[in-house]
């Protein structure tokens, strides 16, 4: 199977996006060679029991579409929650990707929204995690409506800058912004809505 040139092309995308071989077992990053998600890379998900219960197909190809999902509502399921750690700071991010590059207590929120309805908000509240939020660039306004839904309930929010994206920065970049990540208050407020304006 390893000797498939479609593997081999896959794996040199997972390089060029800066995965190394740990972050593809901490993550059980698999490959389709075919069927439905042939020559997709897989990031399964799996729930506080250890039970799959989603799971994400990356293209690494120019096809559409980019991502397929299990036909399940994403805002019902916590991304790997076996290997979180709710009382230690949650990084929440957009995609998988971004994820691998947050560190190891990082969640992919499968989008960009986070709110009452999201099975992920109700665990981190009746946890009372401390929160950092890392979400695209181009997703300010949202990471700021985040962060203020949060702070409704009396939780520690964090602000990281995320420019450029989480996905395309290093482990090490990654890892700078999250410690330099700032509490939610008005002056952080502003300037990430006046960075909104602006990007």
């Amino acid at each position: 199977l390893v000797s498939l040139p479609r593997y081999h092309r896959a794996w040199r995308y997972v390089e060029e996006r800066g995965c190394t071989v740990r972050d593809a077992w901490r993550w059980s990053l698999g490959w389709c060679a075919t069927g439905q998600h042939g020559g997709r890379l897989v990031f399964p998900s799996f729930d506080q029991d250890g039970a799959l219960n989603f799971w994400v197909a990356r293209a690494t190809g120019h096809w559409s579409p980019k991502y397929t999902n299990p036909p399940v509502p994403a805002n019902g399921v916590i991304f790997n929650e076996m290997s979180l750690d709710f009382a230690r700071p949650i990084v929440v991010c957009e995609g998988p990707f971004d994820a691998l590059k947050c560190g190891d207590n990082a969640v992919p929120l499968l989008g960009s929204a986070l709110d009452e309805s999201h099975l992920l908000f109700d665990v981190l509240v009746r946890n009372g995690s401390t929160v950092i939020i890392m979400l695209d660039a181009d997703a300010r306004r949202k990471a700021m409506r985040i962060a203020h839904k949060l702070a409704e309930y009396d939780m520690h929010v964090l602000l990281a800058s995320s420019d450029p994206d989480p996905g395309a920065m290093t482990h090490a970049q990654c890892a700078s912004a999250i410690a330099a990540a700032v509490p939610l208050t008005w002056e952080a407020s502003l300037r990430l809505k006046m960075e909104s304006m602006l990007s």
